[in-house]
């Protein structure tokens, strides 16, 4: 899963999203991917931020 541009994610669809990437983290995490892990973590952090501050 690549997330672009957080902004035009629909809030509702956000946590269903949140955990299919914290997933996929794991998953390249445990195949040391870690580079393509930090990628997801970054999208995880937009995400949550959206949430936290969604005028952003």
């Amino acid at each position: 899963t690549e997330v672009t541009d957080v902004k035009h994610i629909p809030k509702e669809d956000i946590p269903a999203l949140l955990v299919e990437l914290e997933a996929e983290m794991r998953r390249e995490a445990d195949a040391l991917n870690f580079e393509r892990a930090i990628q997801l973590r970054e999208q995880i952090k937009r995400l949550e931020n959206l949430i936290i501050n969604p005028s952003r």
